[in-house]
């Protein structure tokens, strides 16, 4: 599981095309042709069967280096079990996974070990799902299955981690997680699971504007100063297209302040007041970047998908990236 320290979502997309927010934005269209349109539609069989290989890899940024800190790799398979005039019925199927080699350390010991028990946990589960004609998903036929099997495999995750002799060095040492780990927020934990099959299908069943549009946004009580930009292309030759996005939030550094400064009362046992230490260290505003590049074969599945979110504090930060590649494709 990643922990990530803000997530924002885009909804640009509706049966009209691809909107952007305009309520206190400035909006700039760049080279749009006039009524063209990709449509995200699936065009599947009963049996096709559709391997992805997703990486999960995450970075530390440094003034000197970028230095990788986790990086797993697992497959997942999907099946078509149904294709009908309205809708299509599907299995997705997790299968192995193997854990790359990554920067030692206490804390990165301790997120690694994670992901490579939960993973290999989850080995063998299999979501039942079904979409609309157009290949939208509307139904996790299983979910309650799912819950419960995410929520025991957890805690057997837990309870093996909190034995780890790095994760008693670091609770000695003053930082403690067992109380998070150990507070289960179920839906978080079953979106986990289901994270990377809603990006398979994250377009499906939208007509979106082929062209590119760029807006500023200015901040609001619920929104962060931001940029954003989405390209849409399509080649005519082989009927490909990809629908990329990006938004760059600013982060004011008053808030960044808050948000640490709670973090570490939460999993520190140390009384001392840092405010002062946080206060100098953060002195400027972050930068939090949210990206995603869909590429997708004529039928309306991608072959090959990025996802990243980068936040930055003058030129140190981290990245975590997820890559779903297609493996193969039988028919």
């Amino acid at each position: 599981m990643r922990t990530i320290l803000l997530f924002i979502t885009l909804a640009l997309a509706t049966s009209a095309g691809m909107v952007i927010r305009a309520h206190g934005s400035l909006q700039q269209e760049i080279t749009v042709p006039q009524d063209s349109m990709v449509d995200v539609i699936a065009w599947l069989s009963k049996n096709d069967t559709l391997d992805y290989v997703i990486k999960t890899s995450e970075w530390k940024i440094t003034p000197d280096d970028t230095i990788t800190t986790l990086g797993i790799s697992s497959k997942v398979r999907i099946v078509v079990t149904d294709s009908t005039s309205t809708g299509y019925k599907m299995d997705y199927t997790f299968m192995d996974s193997r854990l790359d080699t990554v920067e030692e350390s206490p804390l990165g010991t301790y997120a690694q070990a994670m992901m490579e028990k939960l993973n290999k946990k989850i080995a063998g589960t299999t979501v039942h799902f079904e979409t609309d004609e157009f290949g939208c998903i509307t139904r996790i036929t299983n979910l309650n299955e799912i819950r419960k099997r995410a929520t025991s495999l957890y805690k057997e995750a837990v309870r093996e981690i909190l034995a780890l002799d790095e994760v008693k060095e670091m609770k000695k040492a003053g930082v403690d997680f067992s109380k998070e780990m150990k507070e289960i927020d179920t839906d978080q934990l079953v979106e986990s699971y289901l994270e990377e099959l809603k990006l398979i299908f994250v377009y499906n069943g939208n007509s979106i504007k082929i062209g590119e549009t760029t807006e500023h946004e200015y901040a609001t009580d619920s929104t962060y100063m931001n940029d954003s930009y989405v390209g849409v292309f399509s080649d005519p030759e082989d009927g490909s297209y990809e629908i990329v996005s990006q938004v760059d939030n600013i982060i004011p550094k008053d808030e960044l302040r808050i948000l640490v400064g709670d973090f570490l009362d939460e999993v520190s046992d140390d009384s001392t007041d840092i405010s002062g230490y946080i206060n100098k260290a953060i002195d400027t505003n972050a930068i939090h970047t949210s990206y995603l590049d869909v590429k997708y074969m004529t039928v309306g599945l991608p072959y090959k998908i990025v996802k990243q979110e980068t936040t930055t504090l003058r030129n140190r930060g981290k990245c975590e990236q997820t890559v779903i590649i297609l493996d193969d494709y039988h028919y």
